[in-house]
Formats: structure tokens, C-alpha cells, sequence
């Protein structure tokens, strides 16, 4: 196990474009890196707690799980260790065990890029205000979409709407170097039309014309959604598994 910086974690790894675009430097405290993974640990927005981050590219499963349980000793080994609340870690392989598990998730990170996007910019799309009431109960029909995820405002909101109502949004954010696209909801009445493909169509074309990349995150269960961003050209780079750990009677 090696102490690194992430600067050194991107050299080493430059064809990993999670740790490239969807880390915040400046939530990044310590890094760690072995022959086949790498581990972050650092404030999580979404969480509001320490978080352990690692990933490894091991050939067979027994061999991830013996990496992840590493790497997580490893973070948690400073005198604060106690202000570590989870793990976001390669799926479907044992969790590294700290404390009983409060709530977990799984979930997979899709990008796109100029040469991979099939995507294209729709009249039917329009800028949404984000103060407009109709966009809040409109968020009210899918039970991850957020107005304001990780307490920060989007960089613009785009939706499609008929005779004044609102039917479908798709939200951008900027992350370093790329735009993550989120929130993206059709009204339960209107379901079925390509309202979504055509707002995150619009959406990732905007996008890609400021920055290199656009990514997601999205749950890993949900087919309906990942077959629409694989026919606009996003690539799932990693499935993930996220768990917040409660707090021992030691951290009480």
C-alpha cells in the first residue's frame, strides 16, 4: 500500500475517467494505491460524512474483495477513523465490514464524449427556471431526482412543456473538467414518449459543446434508464455499491 497524491493516482491510471472527471479535488484528503487498486478517502456532499472511495481492476472476485478489505484498513487507520461513515466500492463483491449497515445502494457511472454522443439539439426544448414551481412538483414524480443534489444548484435546468405545463426536465451540473447530467423526470402521465431521451439528448449536446465529457450516475437497477443512455452513446464505466455504516457505541 502506497500513500499517493490524486494527481499521482491519474497519472498512474489515465484511462480511468470516474477518477479523472467525477472526483473533487478538493474533498480528496488522502489516497492510497496498490498493484491492482486505488482508494480515496474524503468528504462526501451526498452523504455528509468521511467516505472511502476504492476501486480494483483484480482479475476474479476473492481477489477485489481481498484489495477493497486492504485499501479500507488502510484509510481507516488514522486516529480519525471513527469519522468514516461508508464505502463506495467495486458491486457485487463482500462489503469490508466496519459496523452494521444503515443504507446501501447500488449503482453504475456512465460517460460520453463528442465521438461516442448521439445526441442532438431539439426545438422541443426549452430552459427552465429554477424557481419555477412547476419544476418542483414535477421532481415530486421519481423518488431520486433532486432540485438541489449535494446542496448545489444545477448549472441550468432544460425541459419540454405542453399547453404551459411542464412534462420532462434534465438537470446539468459542472464537476471539474466535466458536466454531470442528473434529475432527470417525465410526469407518470406522460411516460412512454421519448420525452427524457429528447430532453437528455438536448441536454448532453449543450453540455459536450463546453466541456469534454458528460457523465451520470444512475441506480443500477433501473433497465428502462440505462437503455436510454446507451442509445445516446454513454458508456458505463463502473458499477458501484455504496453502504453508510452507523455510527459504533465507540463513535458515540
Amino acid at each position: 500500500m502506497e500513500p499517493v497524491t490524486l494527481s499521482v493516482l491519474r497519472a498512474k491510471f489515465p484511462e480511468d475517467r470516474f477518477l479523472a472527471f467525477d472526483v473533487e479535488s478538493e474533498r480528496v484528503t488522502r489516497c492510497a494505491l496498490s498493484a491492482t487498486a486505488w482508494s480515496i478517502r474524503g468528504r462526501s456532499a451526498y452523504w455528509s460524512a468521511d467516505w472511502v472511495t476504492a476501486w480494483s481492476s483484480a482479475d476474479d472476485a476473492a481477489s477485489v474483495a481481498t484489495d477493497l478489505v486492504e485499501h479500507f484498513a488502510w484509510q481507516t487507520s488514522a486516529g480519525d477513523a471513527s469519522s468514516v461513515r461508508g464505502i463506495t466500492c467495486n458491486d457485487d463483491v463482500p462489503l469490508p465490514s466496519r459496523s452494521t449497515i444503515e443504507s446501501a445502494n447500488k449503482w453504475s457511472w456512465f460517460w460520453t464524449d463528442a465521438a461516442l454522443a448521439r445526441v442532438e439539439l431539439s426545438t422541443d426544448v426549452v430552459e427552465v427556471d429554477h424557481d419555477d414551481p412547476r419544476l418542483l412538483a414535477l421532481l415530486t414524480h421519481s423518488p431520486t431526482a433532486s432540485h438541489e443534489r449535494d446542496g448545489q444548484r444545477p448549472a441550468a435546468w432544460f425541459g419540454i412543456e405542453r399547453s404551459g405545463e411542464l412534462l420532462s426536465v434534465a438537470a446539468i451540473r459542472r464537476v471539474g473538467d466535466c458536466f454531470d447530467l442528473q434529475s432527470v423526470v417525465t410526469h407518470r402521465d406522460a411516460r412512454g414518449q421519448g420525452l427524457s431521451t429528447t430532453v437528455c439528448s438536448h441536454a448532453t449536446a449543450l453540455a459536450l459543446r463546453q466541456v469534454p465529457v458528460v457523465a451520470l450516475g444512475m441506480m443500477t437497477d433501473n433497465l428502462v434508464a440505462e437503455r436510454m443512455y446507451r442509445r445516446l452513446g454513454f458508456s458505463c464505466e463502473k458499477r458501484w455499491q455504496s453502504a453508510r455504516f452507523a455510527p459504533t457505541q465507540h463513535d458515540a
